[in-house]
């Protein structure tokens, strides 16, 4: 029979792996916050137009998810048209075709470019961050449950072990 003191250390390798995943969605939030960040003070801005929605289905156990992602049109300063497809789907789309909308990209690489909104541009810094704070914040509630139980087991143990008159 397993007692209740060997899934102990079951707990604290949950605990690490909770931890670990936590630390490293808030580590790639601030990565993508920088790079964000770096493209705003860095990036060239020019107008451009959204000319279609690309649908982009995935599928996983619970079924499929359709999104749909803006493709853009912009003018380089040489005078050459160029075209990319956002990086962020939603689904309804957020642009209509024909719509005017701000690209920003960087100004050695237009391939990089990307539609100049928050959503764009923050969504994912703040996801990351927000999930890999509620992996920590589960964590540390975790952590003290388990250092609880494991008081409460070392007294049972040692009232367990008194002679009794």
């Amino acid at each position: 029979m397993i007692s209740r003191t060997q899934n102990i250390p079951l707990s604290k390798f949950i605990n690490y792996i909770f931890a670990f995943t936590g630390l490293l969605m808030i580590g790639f939030a601030f990565w993508s916050y920088g790079q964000s960040q770096n493209l705003l003070a860095t990036g060239i801005r020019t107008p451009g137009v959204v000319i279609d929605n690309i649908q982009q289905t995935t599928s996983n156990k619970r079924g499929a998810s359709t999104t749909m992602h803006a493709k853009v049109e912009f003018t380089m300063p040489d005078g050459q048209k160029t075209q990319f497809i956002s990086t962020t789907g939603t689904n309804p789309p957020l642009y209509n075709i024909g719509q005017q909308v701000e690209v920003i990209y960087p100004k050695d690489s237009p391939a990089k470019a990307e539609i100049n909104d928050a959503w764009s541009l923050w969504g994912l810094p703040i996801g990351l961050g927000v999930l890999g704070t509620i992996f920590l914040v589960i964590d540390v509630f975790s952590i003290i449950a388990l250092t609880q139980r494991e008081k409460t087991m070392a007294a049972l143990n040692t009232e367990s072990l008194k002679p009794h008159l």
